[in-house]
């Protein structure tokens, strides 16, 4: 469960630690639209691991990565901290 705890908090981070649920389903753009580059670093450094870069676009940072949903970012930062466990199975009722 540490992982999902771990990117939980720094989705808060990445936020302005605004305290809202963190659903596996929940596409990340509904959680991290308009994230600046210096939450993302905030976001990356609690992770521990690197995230993609940030675009910017006519005023406005864009993340240009293919992670869709809270379960797409949990599997990334799994790749790169082992020691934190993936939380259960994740199934259509949870994805």
């Amino acid at each position: 469960m540490r992982l999902l705890e771990e990117v939980a908090y720094a989705i808060r981070i990445a936020r302005g630690a605004v305290t809202h649920s963190v659903l596996g389903a929940v596409r990340l753009d509904e959680l991290l639209g308009g994230v600046t580059p210096k939450r993302w670093a905030a976001m990356q450094e609690h992770l521990g691991c690197p995230l993609p870069h940030l675009k910017f676009v006519q005023g406005h940072w864009f993340r240009t990565d293919q992670l869709e949903t809270v379960w797409d970012l949990l599997a990334h930062v799994a790749r790169h901290r082992p020691d934190w466990e993936l939380p259960g199975r994740v199934n259509v009722a949870t994805r």
